[in-house]
């Protein structure tokens, strides 16, 4: 039975931080048309945030696709999150995963071996959010600390976001391009969760080197048609009333596309902005260069409900109401009550502009 790496008897934490979400605070409201939704959001603010880093002491595999460590005796670990997630689950349960483990172990005397390497690697490192928030934040526990040899999947280093971030935060650090199997010794391993944590969200800014000015832009973030998400449709209908609401606030319309836009340019697009309304997507990840002047709509549907932006918005210190609606068109797309967002915009914009206080 696979196991992640933080509960292995070989594991010997450096740092484990369990830092809680919650409260909320005054800069974050809820609409309550839909319950179920506002509900599961507040839920989000019990949780902790975990900050794990340590060694795996002993010798194993480290399979191609980077989310699973193979042992002498053919144990399987993860190395990057709790044995829950989909995707991890699936790397280490599926029939076709033995194959390779098999091949793997015959040939483990022959293998390239690693010591005391750092391995980054994620199921979910092709999504934007989760990259950024999850997986590169995890550079900052080595900060200070001298070179480190980090360890990367091919798959984390092929689209243009991933690109434009790993060069600008290792800082000269030679990665390990990762294709097949290798053999590591004493790896070394880290976990943000699922979602991020404050810590995570502060580095990246600062990391990066980007960031956004205010201003009074208002701008109205389509979810692009392709990307990494698992249900179809997920943005909101553009019906005719909805594109006059957009005329009549005077929103200019920003899309980043499906991975192929360079951070610095996606952040560029978002200068000078003092609103922003979007639906629930990975592109909200760019709040994260924005200064906390910065009032924030997010509108949920019943199909996705996670509260990463909602937690990211009171982290950072913005103005954030979360609209929810059980109605989708035919595209799968949230049709948003118009007098709710009508209502919403009017009492935001009639809010004096204050810099909020950031934790």
């Amino acid at each position: 039975m696979a196991v992640p790496f933080y509960d292995s008897a070989q594991y010997q934490p450096l740092r484990h931080v369990e830092v809680p979400v919650g409260p909320p605070g005054g800069n974050i409201t809820l609409s309550d048309r839909v319950p179920e939704i506002r509900d599961l959001l507040l839920d989000e603010f019990q949780r902790v945030a975990p900050e794990r880093l340590g060694v795996l002491h002993g010798e194993y595999l480290l399979l191609g696709n980077g989310t699973v460590l193979v042992d002498r005796a053919g144990g399987l670990t993860v190395t990057c999150s709790k044995l829950g997630a989909p995707v991890a689950a699936g790397a280490c349960e599926l029939p076709e995963i033995k194959p390779l483990v098999d091949e793997s172990r015959r040939q483990w005397d022959t293998l390239y071996r690693l010591e005391r390497c750092v391995v980054f690697t994620d199921p979910w490192a092709d999504n934007y959010f989760h990259f950024s928030m999850s997986v590169l934040p995890r550079l900052r526990h080595f900060d200070g600390s001298g070179p480190i040899r980090p360890v990367l999947p091919e798959t984390h280093r092929q689209l243009r976001f991933q690109q434009d971030l790993l060069a600008r935060t290792l800082r000269g650090a030679s990665p390990w391009p990762l294709s097949s199997s290798i053999c590591v010794r004493d790896p070394i391993l880290a976990h943000d969760g699922d979602q991020g944590c404050h810590s995570a969200a502060l580095w990246l800014g600062r990391a990066t080197g980007l960031s956004a000015r205010p201003g009074n832009r208002r701008i109205y973030i389509r979810r692009s048609a392709g990307g990494t998400r698992i249900h179809a449709g997920g943005g909101l209908s553009e019906t005719p009333e909805f594109l006059a609401l957009l005329r009549d606030f005077n929103f200019e319309t920003v899309e980043f596309g499906n991975g192929g836009t360079d951070v610095a340019t996606q952040v560029a697009l978002l200068d000078g902005a003092g609103l922003i309304l979007a639906p629930h997507g990975a592109s909200q990840t760019n709040l994260a260069y924005l200064s906390p002047d910065l009032t924030v709509i997010e509108v949920f549907g019943l199909a996705h409900i996670n509260a990463c932006f909602m937690r990211l918005s009171a982290w950072l210190g913005f103005e954030y109401h979360a609209l929810s609606s059980a109605t989708y068109d035919p595209a799968a797309n949230i049709v948003v009550d118009m007098d709710e967002l009508r209502d919403a915009l009017h009492a935001r914009l009639s809010l004096p502009r204050r810099r909020a206080e950031v934790a």
